[in-house]
């Protein structure tokens, strides 16, 4: 049963596994977790419906899953369900990025919803500043 919900869980999540740099040694892996639209406000009025914090059943099950040398980071962003919002917000993680990985790291970004369009817009953003991650 524990496997049938850990599906369910994932069904709705876009994972992206990014590599730049394609080292065959990484330092670690590096997960962040990226909620969708409205998800960061609801979570404000009902704090237990924060899927992508620490704490909830999905983090904690993602970092157990993850492995021993993996860090999970949740990103929040506005969850406002505009373009212009989403764009702010893949500058944001990109900058995030940048600051909490290295060249040899492996990162992976789960977006759901709207937070996967932040991740696919911040995997053009790293690409085109060049970034070494």
């Amino acid at each position: 049963m524990i496997m049938h919900k850990k599906l369910l869980l994932i069904k709705n999540i876009v994972i992206f596994s990014l590599f730049f740099g394609l080292s065959t040694m990484h330092s670690k892996e590096v997960w962040i977790v990226v909620h969708g639209t409205f998800a960061n406000k609801v979570a404000k009025a009902i704090p237990s419906v924060g899927w992508w914090k620490p704490g909830s059943p999905f983090f904690k099950e993602l970092k157990a899953s993850a492995g021993k040398d993996a860090v999970v980071y949740p990103f929040g962003w506005s969850g406002a369900n505009s373009d212009q919002q989403r764009k702010k917000a893949s500058q944001e993680l990109t900058d995030f990025i940048e600051a909490v990985t290295t060249s040899k790291d492996t990162l992976f970004i789960v977006g759901h919803s709207h937070g996967a369009n932040v991740a696919i817009l911040c995997s053009q953003e790293l690409v085109r500043r060049k970034s070494n991650l």
